[in-house]
């Protein structure tokens, strides 16, 4: 629970609004001086945002609450040792702070399971630390990590009806291994609370496929099928940037997806995704222009690459590796996964961990395109070694990175 009220990663926003009749909301990133502090500012000036926003001491704000959730899950665990939850948050605090033992606490909190559920659960913060560890070269740990999905995938499907919670980790998995009908299925289960009713089976599906690069056919279908909820403005659900735009966001490059006339202009959408648009339409001038404002607002925020979640970094990876070259889609790409190695284990949504895997087979692409063939033949290595198995939706990209793996050319 304590993760809830600390403020455990840089990117995270501490958000609120003014009192009524004012409608003005403020937000603020965690600073350090000799406590924890906030300084609000309005949402909409970001000048004002940048000149509070210290990197040093967002930077010690955050490992200050690092100690603390560490300090909490000490005390929870010594109060509860035979308790596989207190263990997992353990586990989660080391991790935080970079402690190797990590991985032995959550070994033991796994042993300690009293429930299927609980014991997938930390098994899927098993798998994601031990992916992160063996990142790239580490083959007899990927491998291991491999086994380990399998291994919980299994197990989920004999487990009978799952959490949207324990859905969402082994949807996750799914994706990793490239087996995209089964993490559509899974992401449905985990999305089932927060999807509007009449998107509930094409949304989720269309937000796993798209994180995965295909099939082209089920995107396309059921790009048709959620575009068709948004056709009445007045009985169209919110969110049409969410379920519709972020999805033709994830399929760049492998798919061009057109919205109608008129969607893809609406205000909500993002300037990745007005990104994106521009580029498919021909206008390489303004989708780069999008995209070097995209990178102006984190420059003046203090955002490093390595803050960037995959699923947004490789979208724009793949756009900058269009617009400006190889190498400063490289230079780009290896801070993103950097970043991508830290991010805490229960992090790793579908369209993350989608992303991830073309991520990493991008990478390879790149650092063989930018001449350190060696590196590109880890990351292909690694993506080969992942995708054993994988649906055949996969092969052509599988048999690519086998030729990387094996030539780095």
């Amino acid at each position: 629970p304590s993760r809830t009220f600390l403020f455990l990663s840089p990117l995270q926003l501490r958000r609120g609004r003014a009192e009524p009749p004012d409608t003005t909301t403020f937000m603020a990133y965690a600073s350090w001086d000799d406590s924890l502090a906030f300084f609000p500012t309005p949402a909409w000036d970001h000048d004002a945002f940048a000149r509070t926003s210290d990197r040093g001491a967002r930077a010690k704000a955050v490992l200050m609450q690092r100690e603390t959730f560490l300090e909490l899950a000490n005390g929870w665990s010594a109060s509860r040792p035979a308790s596989a939850s207190a263990l997992e948050a353990l586990a989660l605090g080391l991790e935080l702070l970079g402690n190797p033992t990590a991985l032995d606490s959550l070994r033991r909190a796994r042993s300690l399971a009293g429930d299927e559920e609980e014991r997938l659960r930390v098994g899927a913060s098993e798998f994601w630390l031990r992916l992160k560890r063996a990142l790239p070269r580490d083959t007899a740990g990927l491998r291991h990590a491999r086994a380990l999905s399998d291994t919980l995938l299994r197990d989920g499907r004999r487990a009978g009806p799952l959490s949207s919670t324990l859905a969402g980790r082994l949807a996750a998995l799914a994706a990793m291994r490239g087996r995209t009908a089964e993490a559509a299925a899974l992401a449905r289960v985990a999305m089932g609370e927060v999807v509007p009713g009449p998107l509930a089976h094409s949304a989720p599906g269309l937000l796993a496929f798209s994180a995965l690069g295909g099939p082209a056919d089920s995107i396309h279908a059921l790009t048709e099928q959620v575009a068709a909820v948004f056709e009445n403005p007045e009985s169209a659900p919110p969110g049409q940037a969410v379920w519709l735009g972020r999805p033709a966001t994830l399929a760049f490059p492998d798919h061009r997806v057109d919205l109608h006339a008129g969607r893809g202009e609406a205000a909500e959408f993002d300037h990745t995704y007005r990104a994106v648009a521009a580029y498919w339409r021909g206008d390489r001038a303004e989708a780069l222009r999008l995209l070097e404002s995209i990178f102006a607002e984190r420059t003046l925020l203090h955002i490093a690459p390595e803050a960037v979640t995959i699923d947004a970094a490789y979208t724009e990876a793949a756009l900058l590796d269009r617009l400006r070259g190889t190498a400063e889609a490289r230079t780009f790409l290896r801070r993103a996964l950097d970043g991508a190695r830290t991010l805490p284990s229960g992090s790793y949504d579908v369209a993350r961990a989608g992303t991830l895997m073309r991520a990493m087979a991008f990478m390879a692409e790149l650092e063989v395109r930018g001449g350190d063939p060696r590196m590109g033949r880890d990351w292909a290595r690694a993506v080969a070694i992942l995708w054993v198995g994988a649906d055949p939706h996969f092969r052509a990209g599988l048999e690519r990175v086998t030729t990387l793996a094996m030539d780095g050319h």
